[in-house]
């Protein structure tokens, strides 16, 4: 089982990905549109704050 394996199954590619699924392993979940448009991700906004330095 390999990393292909892994993409196979969470692209529904079930001849390719083997027996992945049937042996409990931790699944991917690929989307189909950039990860902006996603709502989970919140159009992923920076999480701080910037802020300009000064010299002086």
């Amino acid at each position: 089982v390999d990393w292909w394996s892994k993409f196979y199954a969470a692209t529904g590619d079930l001849a390719k990905s083997g027996d992945y699924l049937d042996r409990g392993f931790d699944q991917l979940k690929v989307y189909r549109c950039d990860l902006e448009a996603v709502p989970e991700f919140q159009g992923l906004q920076d999480f701080c704050q910037t802020f300009k330095l000064y010299q002086g």
